[in-house]
């Protein structure tokens, strides 16, 4: 099935509808009304923080760097984040077994196997895969998919996530993706697995996740940005955290906001080894002066709990996600070498093609 099949079997429901560039362009922004954009009073200061921000102690702790009324980047993300925000947490409660559906450990597993194919054959943005993992959450929280089938899903979700990139890097075909990934399935199959996802999730729902942007990794860089640190790009240490902490649904359950100030918090309660690809980074080094009164302040803002951000950067420690990056040792667990290649092999997969 691997040779025979073409790729003119792919539903032209791709390039028709979801991936047409007028539809993109003339999407709608969220509104506020939804679950997550709510209003509520302003958090009092958690105990905790607030000997760390005494005023008293300015060359310990200075004030926040924040002005008073600023344009914040994170307030034009927040309409959007319910669109990257399934609900994952009945996951918890599905007994494989009894339901034939697919529960967290399965989600975790594709997902890291996902991850790994990533970063090993494919030179797309980081941000791909977090929208390719939203796609996912998304289906399986609409859907009863088995187990038997839930690699496939996460493969034609990373597809469709990869046709949204903005670079110029070659897209993954679905040839390869099937010989990677292993998914227990034919190109066919695969083909068949995109245009169920896409029918099951629908245009508007693919469409404003390619179209718009409110991941973690988002929210970052606005947080970055609103404590007045002018970065290009995020540290790698940061990037692959990010990875790591969407491959365990106890920790990606927790709002793209609140999941990148508890990345921060973390940070500056933990500072990791520098790694070289960081050490002189003007974002590495702008990071060293965010302070924690910052962190609570942009949480009040995003409306977001601070015993929330606590509890997700205990959860971050616990999982492990919080081990530093080195360019020198493997960012993936050991059972990821599997999936490491050699130029060879990409350009024998047909890697390097456009898809």
């Amino acid at each position: 099935m691997l040779a025979t099949a073409s790729r003119s079997h792919f539903p032209s429901s791709i390039s028709m509808s979801i991936f047409s560039p007028t539809k993109i362009h003339g999407f709608q922004e969220w509104d506020l009304n939804n679950r997550d954009c709510h209003p509520y009073e302003d958090e009092p200061m958690p105990y905790g923080i607030r000997p760390l921000c005494n005023p008293n102690f300015p060359t310990l702790c200075p004030q926040t760097s924040l002005p008073a009324f600023p344009n914040y980047a994170s307030t034009h993300l927040l309409p959007l984040e319910h669109q990257f925000y399934p609900n994952i947490s009945p996951l918890f409660g599905v007994d494989s077994l009894s339901e034939d559906k697919v529960d967290a450990s399965m989600r975790d597993e594709s997902l890291t196997r996902l991850l790994s194919l990533h970063r090993a054959y494919y030179d797309l943005s980081p941000v791909i895969f977090c929208k390719a993992v939203c796609l996912v959450d998304t289906f399986i929280t609409r859907v009863k998919v088995k187990p038997k089938y839930m690699m496939c899903v996460a493969t034609a979700c990373y597809y469709i996530a990869s046709k949204f990139e903005t670079s110029k890097q070659p897209r993954p075909t679905v040839d390869s993706l099937v010989r990677l990934t292993r998914c227990g399935g034919s190109v066919a199959d695969l083909v068949r697995m995109v245009d169920i996802v896409l029918t099951k999730l629908g245009t508007s729902t693919v469409t404003a996740v390619g179209a718009t942007s409110a991941t973690t990794l988002d929210f970052l860089s606005a947080f970055m940005n609103d404590a007045g640190l002018k970065c290009v790009d995020l540290p790698t240490f940061l990037v692959r955290q990010v990875e790591n902490a969407l491959c365990a649904t106890n920790s990606a359950l927790f709002r793209p906001s609140c999941l990148a100030l508890a990345l921060l918090l973390s940070y500056k309660q933990n500072v990791p080894p520098v790694c070289v690809n960081d050490s002189e980074s003007s974002a590495y080094k702008s990071l060293q002066s965010i302070d924690l009164r910052d962190l609570f302040t942009m949480a009040n803002l995003g409306k977001v709990n601070w015993a929330d951000v606590e509890a997700c950067s205990r959860t971050l420690f616990e999982n492990g996600t919080l081990k530093s990056y080195s360019p020198t040792r493997s960012p993936t667990h050991p059972s990821e070498s599997l999936w490491v290649c050699t130029t060879i092999t990409k350009n024998n997969l047909g890697v390097d093609r456009g898809g």
